[in-house]
């Protein structure tokens, strides 16, 4: 199961571990740690939805401000990608599960 969302408040974090814990899958969080001003830019570049740079900026400073309490949240994993360098070097792949 992939939840694909910014998830900074706690509430969120939490209703997001319980769907997994329900579901008996493993709760792992990966939080992009890029900066603010890679962040700006990607969303400009955006062909479809954007949004205004000052919530760009708000939700990076939340983010930064959520990150100390990640590992504490009950993930059974926690990665940090930091920079964009270490981002393109991720390579990301699934499996799928077998249904019981």
């Amino acid at each position: 199961m992939v939840i694909d969302a910014t998830n900074l408040a706690l509430d969120a974090r939490g209703q997001a571990l319980d769907l997994a814990w329900s579901a008996a899958c493993p709760a792992i969080a990966v939080a992009f740690d890029l900066p603010v001003e890679v962040c700006l830019a990607w969303n400009e570049a955006r062909t479809g939805r954007q949004v205004a740079a000052g919530v760009v900026r708000r939700q990076h400073r939340f983010f930064q401000r959520s990150l100390p309490h990640l590992g504490r949240d009950g993930f059974d994993a926690v990665h940090l990608i930091q920079g964009v360098e270490e981002l393109s070097a991720v390579e990301v792949w699934h499996r799928r599960r077998p249904r019981a």
